[in-house]
Parts: C-alpha cells; structure tokens; sequence
C-alpha cells in the first residue's frame, strides 16, 4: 500500500513537472512569435515610411518644378502683375510691372502706386479701386502712367479686390498693360478723322460757290447754247455734290449705297425740269455697294444719260417717260439703262460715233473699265452702258 502511494505521488511531481516546463515552453514559443509578429509589422511600417518618403519627395519635386514654371509665367508674363496692401501700398510685383514702372522690383514693395499717377489719374484710380472693393466686381481703366524715369504711358488696368473665406477684404489684384501705341494710333486717326471733315467741308463750299457761280451765268447769257452749257456743267457740278454727301455720311469702309445715292441724284434732275414737262420717271435699282471712287464715273453716268432724255423724250404735248435701270450683270459688271420714247438720236450721229461730249464721256467711261456703250434707235432712244466693277 506504502509502495503504491509513493509511486502515485512520484507520478503526480513528475506530471505537474512536465506540464511546467511545457508551459515555460509554451510561453516562450508565444514570446517567440510575438516578437517576431512585431518584427514583421516594423518591418512593414518602415517599408510604408519608406515609400511614403518616396512619394513625398516626387510631390516635393513636382511642386517644385510647378512653382519655378508659376515663377516664370508670373515674372515673364507680357503684362504687369502687381499686389496691393488695403492701404494701397505694392506687396507683391512681376519683372513686367517693374519694366512698366520703370523701378527695380525691390523698390517698389511699400511704395504706393497711386504716385505713379497724375493728380486726375490718381482720382481715376481712386474710384475705380473703391467701386471693386464696395460691388465686389472687376473694374477696368485707362489712365497714364509717370515712370520713374518721366517716361509717360497709357496702360490699360484691370482691378480685383481679393476677400479672405471669412469675408475680410484682404489685397487688390490689379493687372495692367500697355496700351501706348493704340492711343496713339487713336489720336492720330482722330487727327487725321478731322482734318479730313475739314477737307471735305471746304469742298463742299467751293463746289457749292462754284455751282452758284455757273448757274448765274447761266441765267444772265443770251446765248442759248452757252447758257445751255453752263447749266450742263453745273449739273455735273451738282452730281458730285451729292457724291461728296453720300461718301461723308458713310466714314465705315468708304463704300456707297448705290440705289440710294442714285435716287437722290434722278430726283435732283427731276427738279431741274422745266415746269411745264411732264415726265413720267420709271426707275429700277438694285442695291448695290460701290467704292466712292466708282460712283464718281458712275453718278455722272446716270446724270448724263438722264438728262439728255430729259431734254429729248418730250413729246408735242409736253409729256413723255423715262426708264431708268441700274444692275448686276454677270456678277462683275454693273449695267446702266436709260431709255425714252422721244425723237431718238440721229442714225448718223450713232453710226459715225459723232456723239457731243456726254457721249464721249460715257464712250471714255466704257474703255476704262472694260465695259461698252451701246445706243438704240427704236421708237425712241436706248441707251446701255456696261462697266466693270473694281
């Protein structure tokens, strides 16, 4: 009995000795793995520092070569970038606005930028900063500019006012270019614009003096054919007054509206008719652009054609019609058809071109811009002439 307790006992040491020990193995085995679970999770730690390193550095890099590329399109940029305090003083500025200027870059942060503006401008800019900040919207100006130098230029301002997230007004954004050369071109044009209302003015009057001069000598000659002659010429005279009016209405590209400067001139005919004739005026005109050069040989044309019939389609009893028809031909070419139901002209006066100096003109008129004249004698007189337009 002795002897089994003593084995049972010597069982019991030796198992809880085992179980023992395998619990310090166990425990070291769960050390062991820990450890090297944490291990493993530096490792994989520092490989994520790693690349997240790696990363940074190619933002870093990027950003890097942005801002040099912002650098250079803000300092390069053709016009003039400037930053203003809210007390107008100049933050912030690019190469271009100290070229403008006419100052080093350096000196021109904490220097106002009004002073770089007469008094009137300065008031100019004034208002125009104040509307942008109190409508919170870009306002533009132009106004001149004293560099440093003394040297004058007009620029063209576009201001902004800049408000932080909370509503704070914070800095001005103004952009500004260099608008010289355009006013000048403009005061030049507009020079030149008055000069030349001045040319045409004084035109005008002599033309006017000289029409007043022939139309009485041709009231006081006794001679028919001179009085005749005379009152031919200040017609002419006449038909280039009406040009010269039309040319000055339209200042856009120096074109004329033909039909309406056309009507204009039948009806100044018309009342150049005796006051007894009775005449019919027939008219057909298509509107048509001509440079103020053409409707010159073009107005006299019509002038000339219109008026012999005028002279010549009266009938016995005083009356008589007139058909007048102005068009596109072909697309190039412009036709003039004069046409009346009178005497018609004599058959050797076409045939041997024996023609008086109207004729002649509108024969000259037809050889200089590649057209013809042609003349009909049937039941009155047809007259067409075609002209190339330029």
């Amino acid at each position: 009995m002795h002897s089994s307790s003593s084995n049972e006992q010597k069982f019991n040491e030796l198992r809880r000795r085992a179980e023992k020990a395998l619990h310090r193995q166990t425990a070291q085995q769960k050390d062991y793995i820990e450890y090297h679970e944490l291990l493993h999770e530096l490792e994989v730690h520092q490989k994520e520092l790693e690349m997240q390193n790696e990363e940074l550095q190619e933002s870093h890099s990027q950003l890097s070569s942005l801002y040099r590329k912002y650098a250079e399109l803000y300092d390069f940029a053709p016009c003039g970038y400037i930053t203003l305090s809210p007390k107008g003083i100049i933050l912030q500025a690019n190469l271009t606005a100290s070229k403008l200027l006419g100052a080093e870059r350096n000196l021109l942060t904490k220097m106002s930028l009004v002073s770089f503006f007469q008094k009137d401008d300065s008031l100019s800019f004034n208002r125009a900063v104040k509307k942008a900040l109190e409508e919170d919207s870009p306002q533009r100006e132009e106004l001149e500019l004293l560099r440093r130098d003394g040297q004058r230029l007009w620029i063209l301002l576009d201001i902004v006012a800049d408000f932080t997230d909370d509503g704070t007004f914070s800095q001005w954004r103004i952009t500004f270019n260099d608008i010289s050369e355009r006013v000048k071109a403009e005061r030049e044009k507009e020079e030149k614009d008055q000069l030349l209302s001045e040319v045409h003015h004084r035109i005008k009057n002599h033309m006017t003096t000289l029409y007043s001069m022939i139309s009485y000598q041709a009231s006081q000659h006794q001679d028919s054919r001179v009085t005749t002659a005379l009152r031919d010429a200040a017609q002419r005279i006449q038909v280039m007054q009406t040009i010269y009016r039309n040319l000055y209405a339209d200042k856009v590209d120096g074109s004329i509206d033909l039909s309406a400067f056309l009507q204009q001139l039948i009806e100044d005919i018309k009342g150049s008719c005796p006051l007894h004739a009775r005449i019919n005026f027939v008219t057909k005109l298509d509107e048509i652009q001509v440079s103020g050069k053409q409707s010159l040989p073009i107005g006299i044309a019509v002038n000339e054609l219109v008026s012999n019939a005028v002279k010549y389609a009266l009938n016995d009893e005083n009356s008589g019609e007139i058909y007048i028809s102005v068009g596109k031909k072909r697309g190039v070419y412009i036709e003039i058809v004069v046409q009346d139901k009178g005497a018609g002209i004599p058959d050797e006066v076409v045939q041997n071109k024996k023609y008086g100096f109207g004729l002649q003109l509108l024969e000259s008129y037809a050889q200089q811009y590649n057209g013809k004249l042609q003349i009909e004698n049937r039941g009155g007189t047809k007259i067409t002439l075609t002209m190339e337009l330029e």
